[in-house]
């Protein structure tokens, strides 16, 4: 079982599933944020086993919960939002060290392009 931990709204939290996480005991932030977040750490191989942990762990505290579906759902927006990071990164950079960058936008709008189009199966 996985030790809860405290977390306010607005860091991670929504109140109702923080609450229900809390009274089994279970820690975990949204399943999309968590998940999500781990995939841009891992290697693409572990990312599954990564993946099918995480589904686990969240359907065993909040049993009928669709973890899964939330990060596919979610996938592209996190990518969206990495491709807006990146371009806030670039606006605040030094001209010299733009070329090392500049792709990175653009790479991540594509990604959430090709997500998207996975998950409605026009891929």
């Amino acid at each position: 079982m996985v030790e809860s931990r405290e977390g306010p709204v607005g860091h991670g939290w929504s109140p109702l599933l923080s609450g229900r996480a809390r009274a089994r005991r279970c820690a975990a932030g949204p399943p999309a944020v968590d998940g999500l977040r781990r995939r841009s750490f891992l290697p693409n191989g572990l990312w599954p086993h990564a993946a099918d942990a995480g589904d686990a762990a969240w359907r065993a505290c909040l049993p009928g919960s669709d973890p899964a579906r939330a990060i596919t759902l979610a996938a592209p927006l996190a990518d969206l939002a990495y491709a807006v990071r990146f371009q806030e990164f670039l606006d605040g950079i030094e001209n010299s060290e733009r070329i090392y960058h500049l792709a990175d936008p653009a790479a991540m709008i594509r990604r959430a392009l090709r997500s998207s189009a996975a998950d409605l199966g026009l891929r």
